[in-house]
């Protein structure tokens, strides 16, 4: 291994083996798919069925068959720099500029897969915010001293807050991998919050009609779980909710 007696590569390699759990909840779509099963179970009434460690591994499963192309994309389009395949064991081998070069290539189709799949309107929000952090940092003139020279001065620009989203430089040029990577995020909680709406209408119907005929029928003394638990596990199963709910999700990253 490179890594053994250079403590640097070690400290890199550590870092970057405790960076994959980040890198699968904001980068994939395990995110969304454990969402979309923990509120189904939620939707069931069933506290543990599915158990949080199934539903996990469902999602883990899910996730490899949707990220399966970008992986491979990005596996063909690693090449091993040259001055790694002389030198493994140097730890300035793997920071050259043509190294970083080859990871900017090897991560290109996952960018281009979190463009694809975060909403445009939260892209622009977090470039905006990037936009406007950068523009703090560099701005040299103090509020105070441009108040002290008037309002017109040149150099007195209007604060951040004041400016509309479409205002000032375009957001879209701020566009890197942190602003991508939170845009993907809000967008997959969007998408299973709605998801999980959806799946929580017929269950939620299915509760008020076993309530109102027990209601009826005088038998308040009877839980209404007992019965509507069976009846929304039936309905679910007659319907093929698992194959339905599954091809669902896979094909919307289709």
């Amino acid at each position: 291994m490179f890594v053994e007696g250079d403590p640097a590569a070690a400290i890199v390699f550590a870092f970057t083996i405790a960076a994959i759990p980040l890198a699968l909840l904001a980068c994939t779509s395990y995110l969304k798919l454990s969402i979309v099963f923990s509120l189904l179970r939620n939707a069931l009434g069933a506290q543990n069925v599915p158990s949080a460690a199934l539903a996990g591994m469902l999602s883990l499963l899910l996730s490899a068959h949707i990220m399966r192309p970008v992986l491979v994309e990005m596996a063909d389009h690693w090449e091993e720099p040259a001055g790694l395949k002389s030198n493994h064991t140097s730890t300035t081998a793997w920071f050259t500029e043509e190294w970083f070069h080859q990871w900017e290539a090897v991560l290109a189709p996952l960018e281009a897969f979190l463009v694809r799949h975060s909403d445009p309107r939260e892209r622009r929000f977090f470039a905006t915010l990037s936009e406007r952090t950068d523009e703090a940092k560099t701005k040299e003139p103090s509020a105070p001293a441009c108040a002290s020279r008037g309002k017109h001065e040149d150099n007195c620009a209007p604060p951040a807050s004041a400016q509309g989203p479409g205002e000032g430089l375009s957001p879209y040029e701020h566009e890197d991998a942190l602003t991508l990577a939170s845009a993907f995020v809000v967008s997959e909680l969007r998408e299973a919050f709605a998801i999980g709406f959806l799946l929580w209408i017929p269950f939620l119907v299915v509760d008020l009609v076993v309530s109102h005929v027990l209601i009826a029928l005088g038998m308040m003394m009877v839980s209404p779980i007992m019965i509507s638990l069976p009846l929304k596990i039936g309905l679910f199963f007659l319907c093929d909710g698992w194959l339905l709910l599954c091809n669902g999700l896979v094909a919307g990253y289709r």
